[in-house]
């Protein structure tokens, strides 16, 4: 029977819809209309499912339970039944589905079929899922959070809370949820609270997370206590919550109030240590200044060889005490906190000729060679504290003297460029007893030594490897040893510098006339002819090495046959086939104009033996390398570019000018120094008024006229800051030029310099103070253009 117009438009309309399966069942549940939908959804065509039963649509669960048949009952009897559940298609997949069937009834009311719509959720149930998960792992997190959590809506409700907010308040959930979240506030913070609360909802877009709000909470009970607070804001879709993290921090709180105090202690008790430092610095230096400067002063005058015996001891023990206080005062400073490292700019060939200097001749009185070397790349130019890294090496260096009875000890310096900064590697090895293998972990603490016993064999405190250590961490590196007993010790460091701009690097021992000049360097010890080596290449000479007499001889006669003479000759005095006055004798049978230098090891120089060799100079092992230079520009005729190096100020005591007697005004309370500086003086052109306290001195320079202050700091009545202060101040009401002042002081520290110079004075100088010393700063203050006349 053909269709009518009307179940034609119900077709389309059916057809229309595409997201429902939507089917006709006859009274016993057959199919008797299939759509496109339903075929896209279920994957039958038409022809293969139209008169079976619409149970092939169920899961076998479903079909041994007969829940196709109880649908239908249900529709049946209240006129509809809907269900999600799953279904199946033809080819046995699975979806879930939204399913509603509806009883179709003639006029009678009686059943004459179904209509079923099906519809595929399968991406709605998963999403549903998903959210569940996450819905029940946000709230498992939630109870596991050890702090309390409170989610707030945009009116301030608490709309969740977790189990640790009902700990920490003392609510059950029930009492909070619904509740505004201003009733676990004190009543007194409350307005402020929701204002703040207020303006912060107010800009959802812009507002951050805040973390670490210290506030106050209120508990049930009435008991208020600190709280932390984090805040997040959560964005639905339809509103604005607030995630509140809650953590009682009354405990902290404590803790924090205990360090307070405990740092409070701490800063109070450096304070007592650091006063205890500085009256310990000066109550120990004052007396070893008059102890040292007295024995200065007894070894210049007339004295047979055993009271110079005597004097000689005396002045070596007091500068090994020195040397013990200074290590006491350092570690003691270190552990205060108030160690502090200067920057200024050095030259690294300075520090190493110091020390070298200093270290010399304890080296040769054991008859073991000091070998110092800057290997090629090295920047002599640097910025840091060149008196810390002088002590270590002089440290490191006395250490291996001590413990090398023969052979040699290096000191080698090597470049570990990084960027803008110069890390450099120093080496000191000896050939000495060397260190057990157990106790290298322990030689860097404080107070421990390698051998402790009572009959140790060598002295020492167990002080300079900890200070050095110390020193060396305060420079940016790190102090290590290697050691194999009974061959020798490796003491290594690293330290950074700032490096010196181009245009700041002094330019230094650089000679005029030594392009194409020709060196040979005569010595049997490989080191010393490697650091020849280099020395003489970075001074632009081209040398060449011999290790034998026999060597050396022929060497330089095949040079004068070969046309290509040596400009010079540096040779070793002692040599294992010959000694260096018959090589030098030989020699001269070659070239009689050649010019010669002679290295020695042993401290004495027979003047005899010079004129028997025939050399143009001579120089002790191990020779500085600026004393190098001056022999060889003397021995070929040229002429440095840099200035003459100043004398060592405790070798060569400054003239004074006597054209004009300098008035001094000395302020100095220990009667022993004040004899001190009254024999420093004798037989110099110097008016000395003396003055034991520093408002005498400001007295006795408002009265007269003086042309230098010497001004010591630690002083009875009135300071020596105080006093120079008030100088400055009676100066300034005069007018005119200002005198120079000179700190005389027991303290040694970068603090007490800056507090010198701050004060007003020109210059400081730590005690004790050696005479050369002194009277260098006097002439180059005291004679200085504005001094008063």
């Amino acid at each position: 029977m053909p269709e009518t117009l009307n179940e034609q438009r119900l077709r389309a309309l059916i057809e229309g819809v595409k997201d429902y399966a939507i089917l006709m069942l006859d009274p016993q549940g057959r199919v008797a209309s299939w759509t496109a939908c339903a075929e896209r959804v279920k994957g039958y065509r038409a022809e293969e499912i139209v008169g079976k039963s619409f149970a092939c649509f169920y899961t076998p669960e479903d079909l041994a339970s007969g829940h196709p048949d109880s649908v239908l009952r249900t529709a049946a009897q209240i006129g509809h039944f809907e269900e999600e559940g799953w279904r199946v298609r033809r080819d046995g997949s699975r979806f879930w589905a939204s399913v509603m069937i509806t009883a179709l009834r003639d006029e009678n009311g009686k059943v004459i079929g179904f209509s079923k719509m099906t519809r595929d959720v399968t991406e709605r149930r998963r999403a549903e899922e998903k959210l569940r998960e996450s819905e029940e792992k946000f709230r498992a997190v939630l109870e596991c959070a050890p702090d309390a959590v409170l989610i707030v809506d945009e009116n301030g409700r608490i709309a969740l809370v977790n189990a640790q907010a009902e700990r920490l308040f003392g609510y059950r959930r029930d009492e909070l949820v619904g509740q505004s979240v201003e009733i676990l506030i004190p009543a007194r913070l409350r307005p402020g609270h929701t204002g703040h609360r207020l303006a912060w909802a107010k800009t959802p877009r812009t507002r951050s997370m805040g973390a670490g709000m210290v506030r106050t909470g209120l508990r049930k009970d009435g008991v208020e206590f600190p709280v932390e607070v984090s805040l997040s804001p959560i964005q639905t879709a339809s509103c604005s919550l607030v995630a509140a993290a809650v953590r009682d921090v009354t405990e902290r709180r404590i803790v924090e109030l205990q360090l307070v105090a405990e740092r409070q202690r701490a800063e109070d008790a450096n304070q007592t240590k650091s006063a205890f430092l500085a009256s310990m610095s000066h109550e120990i230096r004052t007396p070893m200044n008059a102890i040292l400067g007295m024995s200065d002063l007894l070894w210049e005058s007339d004295l047979n060889p055993e009271q110079r015996q005597f004097v000689e001891i005396f002045r070596r023990a007091g500068a090994n005490l020195l040397r013990l206080i200074d290590n006491i005062l350092d570690l003691s400073k270190i552990e205060a906190g108030h160690f502090e490292l200067e920057k200024q700019q050095f030259n690294l060939e300075d520090i190493l000729d110091q020390v070298i200097e200093l270290m010399g001749g304890k080296a040769r009185k054991k008859g073991v060679a000091l070998l110092p070397r800057i290997a090629p790349g090295v920047s002599s130019d640097l910025i840091g504290d060149p008196g810390r890294l002088r002590q270590v090496l002089l440290n490191l260096v006395g250490n291996a003297i001590k413990f090398t009875d023969t052979g040699e000890i290096a000191v080698t310096v090597r470049s570990q460029g990084i960027g803008g900064q110069d890390r450099l590697s120093f080496a000191v090895s000896d050939t000495g007893i060397g260190i057990p293998e157990d106790k290298l972990a322990v030689i860097f603490e404080d107070f421990v030594q390698a051998d402790s016993s009572v009959t140790r064999r060598y002295g020492g405190t167990g002080l300079g490897l900890g200070i050095s250590r110390r020193i060396v961490n305060l420079m940016g590196g790190s102090l290590t040893a290697t050691s194999t007993p009974g061959k020798g010790s490796t003491f290594q460091f690293s330290a950074v510098f700032d490096a010196v701009a181009p245009d700041r690097c002094l330019v230094r021992k650089e000679v005029e006339d030594f392009h194409g000049r020709r060196v040979l360097a005569v010595d049997d010890n490989c080191t010393n002819r490697l650091i020849l080596r280099e020395t003489l290449t970075s001074w632009g000479l081209e040398s060449y090495e011999a290790g034998t007499a026999a060597e050396a001889v022929a060497e330089f006669a095949g040079a004068k046959n070969r046309q290509r003479p040596y400009s010079l000759v540096i040779l070793d005095h002692q040599l294992p086939d010959k000694d260096g006055v018959t090589v030098a004798a030989a020699m001269r049978k070659i070239d009689p104009a050649i010019p010669l230098i002679m290295l020695s090891s042993t401290s004495v120089c027979d003047p005899r033996l010079r004129a028997l060799a025939g050399v143009s100079g001579y120089a002790v092992k191990p020779v500085k390398r600026s004393d190098l230079l001056r022999l060889i520009c003397e021995a070929m005729g040229g002429v440095t570019k840099a200035e003459a190096p100043l004398p060592s100020a405790g070798m060569t005591p400054v003239q004074p000018d006597t054209s004009h007697p300098l008035r001094i005004l000395v302020a100095e309370d220990s009667p022993d120094n004040r004899v001190l500086v009254q024999a420093y003086a004798k037989g110099s052109p110097y008016i000395l008024t003396f003055v034991e306290d520093g408002q005498t001195a400001v007295d006795e320079f408002s009265q007269r006229s003086f042309e230098l202050v010497l001004m010591d700091i630690q002083m009875p009545v009135m300071d020596g800051l105080t006093a120079t202060r008030a100088i400055r101040d009676l100066e300034r009401k005069r007018g005119g030029p200002a005198t120079p002042v000179i700190a005389l002081t027991a303290h040694a520290g970068n603090t007490d310099i800056e507090m010198s110079i701050k004060a007003g004075c020109d210059s400081h100088l730590s005690k004790p103070i050696s005479k050369a010393k002194l009277l260098a700063a006097i002439e180059a203050y005291g004679r200085r253009p504005g001094a008063t006349s």
